[in-house]
């Protein structure tokens, strides 16, 4: 008797629980994918403002940089020109006449 209502009652509904959670994560997968596919959407776009404030970002940052080393070359100046001091380029460049 036990074997029987096992066979006939707990297998079946075992498997309709089986089908009905893949459907429900098979469900949730497309919203996901959707998600996806509406950022990739919003990224192209956007994508021309977010390089255009990457590039401005990255010239702040640049000028920011060059400024504190010409700072520091006046804060403590060096007996001669010295390699990689942006300052004393410029002074070498303008004794030649480059600029």
């Amino acid at each position: 008797m036990r074997t029987s209502l096992h066979q006939e009652f707990v297998l079946p509904l075992l498997c309709w629980i089986v089908v009905i959670s893949m459907g429900y994560i098979m469900y949730q997968q497309q919203g996901v994918i959707k998600q996806q596919q509406e950022d990739m959407v919003f990224v192209r776009d956007h994508l021309e403002g977010i390089y255009t404030a990457s590039r401005a970002d990255n010239a702040r940052t640049y000028t920011i940089m060059d400024t504190i080393v010409r700072i520091f070359h006046y804060a403590k100046p060096h007996k001669g020109p010295t390699g990689n001091c942006p300052e004393c380029e410029d002074i070498r460049k303008q004794s030649k006449g480059e600029e």
